[in-house]
């Protein structure tokens, strides 16, 4: 049994309950593996103009929050973000707590040496909740990692022979030369820092982790969380399974897409001309020819970020066969509200419709469709990539 809230933030870290149960007649719900959260919702025309108790309209963009609730369970959160009365019915479009960072400035300047990705990304939200009406009362995670970034420079050396004194003695003992460390801090700054999402996103490229909103009921009121899980997230379900003929009941695609292939990845950074970060990671491939994506992305500061980004988008860029899209409909192979994303499940084409589909694969996505039939869109990449 599906119910829809509406609740009304007051940038301190609370909300009030302004509607308990909307008459939705279609919903989407879709949870995201490092990623935000969104929900759609159609609703009947009259509600554009109904009023909170607060005098406010309902739905105000930014100004209202809409939660989807399953037997009890919050299954999303979001944000009002568009309201669409242009039709005969009332469409809202609400994104998840992340991305209220999305195209949002950092407002000072900070810089850090030697500093682990994980702190630095509850940095980011510590300074947005900071600042006057932008509280979300999101908790982060104290998940540390052994990973470091930003570079303290160290001026080159050319090195000091060692010293002997009369009867052939060593006094004091060579030192090597040392070829020069650049000044690489981990920088956010007023001037440079426009899009915070972006900038939370590179860490999680960096360290790696992987992050998803969760939102609960604590006796009368709805708290949330950000949790973070480094390397990734999610477990090993040899509990559940999707099977062709049970519980998926549409074929799922099977592809293999030659433009999402590279196997060279230059990202262009900071910088212009000649002095712009740059970085290249590569695998060449004796079955394939050379292919080369390049990122350009002017927030990223340093080499030593670019590179650990070029490293990881080398991963996903194999171009093999995988499975993208598949429809699961609520089953006991894996009722729906037991499988997360991040979780590992195997797909078994036990009909043999797809005799490729037989493999592991991970969740990055799910689409809850609230109605009469119960079933959830799923997007899931090949286990590895």
């Amino acid at each position: 049994m599906w119910r829809f809230l509406v609740t009304r933030p007051d940038g301190k870290g609370s909300e009030s309950l302004i509607v308990s149960d909307l008459p939705v007649s279609e919903a989407e719900v879709t949870v995201q593996l490092s990623g935000p959260a969104s929900i759609q919702l159609t609703l009947p025309l009259y509600f554009q103009h109904l009023v909170g108790d607060d005098g406010n309209p309902v739905f105000v963009p930014w100004g209202s929050m809409v939660y989807a609730e399953r037997n009890g369970v919050i299954m999303g959160g979001a944000i009002v973000e568009e309201i669409d009365a242009t039709g005969p019915q009332l469409q809202i479009s609400a994104i998840g707590f992340v991305g209220y960072i999305q195209d949002m400035p950092f407002v000072g300047e900070y810089g850090a040496y030697d500093a682990d990705p994980l702190d630095l990304a509850r940095y980011i939200w510590a300074h947005v909740q900071g600042q006057e009406g932008g509280n979300l009362g999101l908790s982060i995670d104290g998940l540390r990692s052994n990973r470091r970034i930003g570079t303290r420079g160290i001026p080159a050396f050319r090195g000091r022979p060692e010293i002997k004194d009369a009867q052939g003695n060593v006094v004091t003992a060579a030192i090597p030369p040392r070829a020069e460390v650049n000044d690489e801090p981990f920088l956010l700054s007023w001037y440079q820092t426009s899009n915070l999402l972006e900038m939370f996103n590179n860490l999680a490229s960096v360290t790696p982790f992987d992050y998803a909103e969760r939102h609960r009921w604590y006796d009368d009121r709805i708290v949330h969380h950000l949790d973070l899980a480094h390397p990734q997230m999610g477990k090993r379900r040899e509990d559940l399974r999707f099977v062709i003929g049970e519980n998926l009941t549409v074929a799922p695609k099977v592809f293999q897409s030659g433009k999402s292939y590279a196997s060279e990845i230059m990202l262009l950074g900071a910088g212009e001309g000649s002095a712009k970060v740059k970085a290249i990671s590569s695998q060449p491939s004796r079955a394939r020819l050379r292919r080369v994506a390049i990122i350009n992305d002017p927030s990223i500061p340093h080499v030593t970020l670019a590179k650990s980004m070029t490293d990881n988008e080398l991963k996903y860029r194999t171009g093999l066969p995988s499975v993208s899209d598949l429809v699961v409909s609520d089953h006991p192979n894996a009722p729906l509200g037991t499988f997360d994303v991040g979780d590992t499940i195997f797909v078994q084409a036990s009909n043999s419709w797809f005799e490729e589909a037989d493999m592991w694969v991970r969740i990055v996505s799910i689409t809850y469709h609230p109605g009469d039939e119960e079933q959830a869109s799923v997007t899931v990449v090949k286990e590895g990539e």
